[in-house]
């Protein structure tokens, strides 16, 4: 494996990274010739690797290498990317240089095993300690140049220790982000959990090409689909050449092939799956995977999410942010994305902004009407039909009445938009509106609509709701509460399970070095469990009581007498503070997914409120016709 790579390994490959622009050739060549070069599969171990005796400084050629920390004491393996038993605490990028010598120094019985792993496909220039002091000393500048990176590489690293962006680092490296291009999220907060983006998918293609929350982090949830790794590694595994490349850049998968799997035990996000056929009255069974509805003029799953909750973004976007000025601007890992949302794209913000202005336009047209109707009613002579009439030469008195004039045809066109509201049950049913834009705008006009409907009824009623016709009205209300309320806390409740699970994590990964490999007492393991299955809604209130009732006696024990193998004093408080932070997050968790099962069913609770609204307001128009023929 050394030997193929280093044939790819040039002089001036070496002189296209900054570390080595300054070296002139005659050393560059010395420099190759007088190292080793390695390469490193992806999460394949430093370790793993045969090395000559002494230290080596190791060159990051290409790829990602990250630093993997175990606390638990065992050998760092190329487990599953959900282990939890170690942690990417740092990494390496092309350019960079870090030292093998821990590997000299095995770890003690119980201690901490660190090691390096390749996050992608890596290939690194492993140079011994006495030949790259030998070429600093005869090249001071570059010497003194690469001590400043080193001395910049650790402050770096440093600086990403808070918890937060520990946490966003880790999960960056754990799953590969590092040799992606794109990534698709869903935006938590307006997730509603239809499905729909499935089921288009597989209407459009036969059968759904991804998985809808394969990850989740935060507010956010990435859709396990084809991320356009930079190094294809499908690509190169496909034996029949079914996998090619298009005109845009997307890997295709043709219909030469085999079903082998190759190129799904190759991918290492699980974006390729498997898909079965008949053919010539066999089953048969191939590879199939999101191409991004590459050939289709839009994308089936952004078209069927009712809330626009999908977005596709690069990594670097997504997870790091930039600093005028810095260095290190798109290295440093930010929390923001997860912890408050993700901003839309630039192409999106002329829409954002005309949606402002005709939300605002439209709040004042219906604020407009309401004050014509009030002076109509109450200052007839300040209304602006006085102003108007002296120039149509009338002497009509001004009046305001539900029954008649301005009044009755608020009512006509109140309701008019009410059944308007029916187009987006009807949208995914008939023919005709199915290929009628996407579903996310169909949602927002359905917003609209009934939240105008709703407030001309109400000027309709000329504000006398005390009547049993004004129940007609009020159930217009109740309903537009309904679908906006329930929306809306779906969302904050979805989200907010996601953020006590971020939270959870990086108040470990703060205190990780505290508690140590402590196993916990009995006690700690009795504080609020992962998870409580099968409690119903009405005995939430009572097992929320014995949570906090229990809780607060088990911490109380371990303040007393429960933390007697820590014998320092000081040391047991931020244990004990963890340990209570930790419940208190743990608690809200259950909280929220036992409010999420409630909430899961609202749109079935406001279907059924709109059919009521109907129903009252079919028996006051029949009545007001009734009245106005006597």
């Amino acid at each position: 494996m050394a030997q193929e790579a280093s044939h790819a390994v040039t002089v001036d490959a070496l002189r296209s990274l900054a570390v080595f622009s300054d070296l002139p050739s005659s050393a560059l060549d010395q420099l190759l010739r007088g190292s080793q070069v390695r390469h490193l599969n992806q999460r394949q171990r430093l370790s793993s690797l045969e090395r000559s005796q002494g230290e080596n400084y190791c060159f990051v050629l290409s790829g990602v290498v990250a630093i993997a920390l175990d606390r638990e004491g065992r050998t760092v393996p190329a487990r599953s990317r959900d282990d939890r038993s170690f942690e990417h605490i740092g990494f390496f990028a092309p350019g960079e240089l870090f030292s093998d010598g821990f590997l000299d120094c095995p770890p003690g019985v119980g201690e901490s095993v660190l090691d390096c792993m390749a996050s992608t496909s890596a290939t690194l220039l492993a140079t011994s300690r006495p030949a790259l002091a030998a070429l600093m000393a005869r090249h001071t500048a570059w010497s003194t140049r690469l001590r400043q990176q080193i001395a910049a590489s650790r402050n770096y690293f440093l600086s990403q220790q808070e918890p937060t962006r520990r946490l966003v680092q880790d999960f960056f490296l754990r799953h590969g982000f590092a040799s992606s291009s794109l990534v698709r999220v869903s935006q938590l907060d307006r997730c509603l959990d239809c499905n729909k983006c499935r089921e288009a998918c597989a209407k459009r293609h036969g059968s759904a090409r991804g998985v809808r929350a394969g990850l989740r982090l935060g507010r956010l949830a990435i859709q396990q689909v084809c991320r356009q790794c930079v190094d294809k590694p499908c690509l190169v595994s496909c034996k029949v050449e079914a996998l090619a490349l298009d005109e845009h850049g997307e890997i295709r998968i043709s219909g030469h092939c085999t079903g082998c799997g190759a190129c799904i035990r190759q991918c290492p996000h699980g974006a390729i799956l498997t898909e079965r056929y008949t053919d010539a009255g066999r089953n048969r069974q191939r590879a199939v995977k999101c191409d991004h509805c590459a050939g289709f003029a839009d994308r089936a799953c952004f078209r069927a999410c009712p809330t626009g909750a999908l977005l596709e973004l690069s990594p670097r976007e997504l997870f790091t942010e930039s600093r005028p000025g810095s260095n290190e601007s798109g290295r440093t890992f930010s929390g923001v994305a997860f912890l408050e949302g993700v901003a839309e794209h630039r192409a999106r913000q002329t829409h954002r902004t005309a949606g402002t202005v005709v939300a605002t336009l439209l709040f004042l047209a219906l604020a407009a009407i309401g004050l014509e109707c009030f002076l109509r009613r109450t200052l007839p002579e300040h209304s602006l039909l006085a102003a108007i009439l002296p120039w149509l030469g009338s002497a009509e008195p001004i009046a305001y009445s539900s029954g008649k004039g301005f009044g009755h045809w608020l009512g006509y066109i109140g309701t008019s938009f009410m059944l308007l509201t029916f187009l987006y049950p009807l949208h995914t049913r008939l023919g005709l509106l199915k290929n009628l834009g996407a579903q996310s705008t169909w949602l927002t006009v359905h917003l609209w609509v009934g939240f105008i409907g709703a407030t001309l009824v109400t000027y309709h009623a000329a504000f006398k709701l005390d009547r049993w016709v004004g129940l007609s009205c009020i159930s217009m209300w109740i309903v537009v509460a309904s679908g906006a309320i329930g929306r809306y806390l779906y969302g904050k409740v979805h989200s907010g399970i996601g953020l006590a699970n971020f939270e959870m994590e990086s108040l470990s990964r703060s205190v990780a070095s505290m508690v140590g490999r402590r196993r916990p007492s009995r006690a700690i393991r009795i504080l609020t469990p992962e998870h409580e299955g099968g409690t119903k809604s009405h005995g939430l209130l009572v097992v929320m009581l014995w949570h906090e009732l229990r809780d607060f006696a088990v911490l109380l024990w371990l303040r007393v007498a429960g933390l007697g193998d820590i014998p320092d004093r000081k040391a047991r408080r931020p244990v004990l503070q963890f340990l209570s932070d930790r419940a208190a997050q743990q608690r809200t968790r259950c909280y929220l997914e036992s409010a999420k099962k409630m909430l899961r069913h609202w749109n079935w609770v406001h279907i059924a409120l709109t059919i009521i609204m109907f129903a009252l307001a079919g028996v006051h128009i029949a009545y007001g016709f009734m009245y106005k023929a006597v």
